[in-house]
């Protein structure tokens, strides 16, 4: 991984290593061993539950934003760009016919 490297916004490094805590405790959960005493360690399942819940909350909150900004982006797109009387649009690939 490159250092520069950022994710998109608006989904922050956070939610990321919250989704990577969730496969960690579940891959730690996978790797006790049958003879492991009762009690003893840490509950993977319970920290599995818990990074869930607040991964998914988290999610619930970017996904709106998300839509969002991509509703704002819609509404003030310019739907026909201006083509210069040619009848095809290399912008939108589309044909004009008429205005």
């Amino acid at each position: 991984m490159n250092p520069q490297n950022t994710v998109p916004y608006p989904l922050t490094e956070e939610v990321v290593k919250l989704r990577a805590y969730e496969m960690l405790y579940l891959w730690k959960e996978s790797q006790k061993g049958d003879d492991m005493e009762r009690g003893a360690g840490a509950n993977w399942q319970f920290l599995t539950g818990a990074a869930r819940a607040e991964y998914s909350d988290r999610l619930k909150r970017i996904t709106n934003m998300d839509r969002h900004l991509v509703d704002l982006y819609f509404t003030k797109m310019q739907r026909f760009p201006s083509n210069n009387g040619e009848p095809y649009a290399t912008v939108t690939g589309q044909l004009n016919v008429g205005w």
